[in-house]
Formats: C-alpha cells, sequence, structure tokens
C-alpha cells in the first residue's frame, strides 16, 4: 500500500511549521521520524515518499487533510427523474445525502498528535491525507500550494542582516532565517520585509510578521497569539521573544517585536 500520488507534491513537510519551532521539529525529524516512518512501512505497509513526509508543526503533532463533507436534504425522484411525493401528493419526498466538498487542512493551527505510527495509521484510515489531491483543495487553501513552492533565486538577492553581537555583523540570505535569528536572541526586527512579505501585509487585516500569518479579525489574531504561545510551551520550545500582541498585528500599526 502506498500514498496517494495523485497529490500536491509541492506542498513541503514545513509549509505550516512556526518560525519558533524549526529548531525542534529539525531534532524530531532526525530522531523519531525515520523511526516512524519505517514502522509504518513494517506493520502497516504504508509507504510514505519524501515529498509526502508529515506537515510538521511541532515535534509529534502535524497537519493533515479532510475533505469537507456537508450533509443536505435532497428530494428523492424516480426512475423517470421526477420528484417523488409523500402518500397524498402533497409534501415531496426528501432524504439526507452527504455532499462531498473541497480539502482543507486540519487543525492548522496546533495540528493533530503523531507521536507514533499507530496515530498516523489511524488517520489515515479515516480517510486523512498527508497531501491534498491536485484537484478539488478549497480556493482559500490553493494559495498554500503555490506558495509553498519557492521562489527562483535571483541574482543580486537581497541579504538580511544583524549587527548587535561582539562577533560583528552577521548576513543572512532569506528573510525567514534573518526572522528566526532575532526571535532566537529575543531582538526586534529591524530590517524592511522583502517586498512579497510587505504586499501580503498590506493586503491583511493582521498579520503576523513572525510567523508569516494574516487574519481578517482581532478574534483571530487574538487566538493565533494564544496559540503560538501555548504550542511553545507545551513543546518545551525556547521563547526568548515576545509575540507580537494583537495591536502589533494591526496593519495599520509597526509590528516589530521585542
Amino acid at each position: 500500500m502506498t500514498t496517494d500520488t495523485e497529490t500536491a507534491a509541492s506542498m513541503k513537510w514545513d509549509t505550516f511549521i512556526q518560525p519558533q519551532m524549526e529548531d525542534h521539529v529539525a531534532m524530531w525529524r532526525k530522531t523519531e521520524w525515520p523511526t516512524i516512518r519505517r514502522e509504518l512501512k513494517l506493520e502497516f505497509d504504508r509507504d510514505i515518499p519524501d515529498e509526502e513526509e508529515p506537515h510538521w508543526m511541532a515535534g509529534g503533532s502535524a497537519v493533515f487533510w479532510a475533505q469537507e463533507i456537508t450533509r443536505v436534504a435532497e428530494g428523492v425522484l424516480d426512475e423517470n427523474g421526477k420528484q417523488v411525493m409523500r402518500r397524498g401528493g402533497v409534501t415531496p419526498l426528501r432524504q439526507f445525502v452527504d455532499k462531498r466538498g473541497d480539502w482543507v487542512p486540519v487543525s492548522p493551527e496546533l495540528g493533530l498528535p503523531a507521536t507514533t505510527a499507530s496515530q498516523i495509521n489511524s488517520y489515515l484510515k479515516k480517510g486523512f491525507r498527508l497531501r491534498p489531491p491536485i484537484n478539488g483543495v478549497a480556493e482559500h487553501v490553493r494559495k498554500i500550494v503555490e506558495n509553498a513552492v519557492p521562489p527562483p533565486k535571483i541574482e543580486g538577492e537581497r541579504i538580511f542582516g544583524c549587527n548587535r553581537h561582539t562577533k560583528g555583523y552577521m548576513d543572512f540570505k532569506t528573510w525567514k532565517a534573518y526572522v528566526r535569528h532575532c526571535m532566537a536572541y529575543g531582538e526586534m526586527i529591524e530590517e524592511d520585509p522583502p517586498l512579497l512579505v510587505a504586499e501580503k501585509r498590506a493586503a491583511s487585516a493582521y498579520y503576523c510578521i513572525v510567523c508569516d500569518v494574516s487574519m481578517k479579525e482581532a478574534s483571530g489574531a487574538a487566538r493565533h497569539r494564544t496559540a503560538a504561545e501555548q504550542r511553545a510551551l507545551r513543546h518545551k520550545a525556547p521563547l526568548r521573544y515576545s509575540h507580537p500582541t494583537v495591536e502589533q498585528m494591526r496593519v495599520d500599526e509597526v509590528s516589530n517585536v521585542g
């Protein structure tokens, strides 16, 4: 048995991970995931290819995909396609039908427990997937698939730097690496974000510059902040930085973190 090959393979394992959890997950992938993957093959005949490694959120929790199912009432039709009526011929006969919809990520804020091969196998048996099918992904999720493909390197690409350490100037080739560095040392994000990040922020009502997450309302920003802090505490990840507050995530406010 193998996983479905007709999936959005461009979605990398780190599509949903928050920057503050990357070091924690790196150790998990090195020490635990190889064993779990081997057990999935030996015990459950599930051969997980590299491109379908779980979307880890932390060591032992991952985001899976599920198809939305809505139960709706529909009229019962006869063999000629005509509506069947209840006795008396006044009220149409109706039945409940499950309508399958788009594929969406399950618990993208926290992930589901995935500490053993047995847990992962149970999700897959229920119909969850490690990746969504190529067709049928919800429109609001499709951008995640598109953004998961890293952009091509451009000659003379901008370098982000930090000059706040005794060992001298430190440069970072990516914005993500620079943000991760600032978080690790509890420093403010002083560099201006790259154009794509700035455009994403400008199009948002609330935006977390640390986690690269957009939200429409203050309540969503509050839930995001709580989830990020709880996730770090639950997995005992270092939390030297102060996660942006709801006010700092408002687009009309400066979202520097200190």
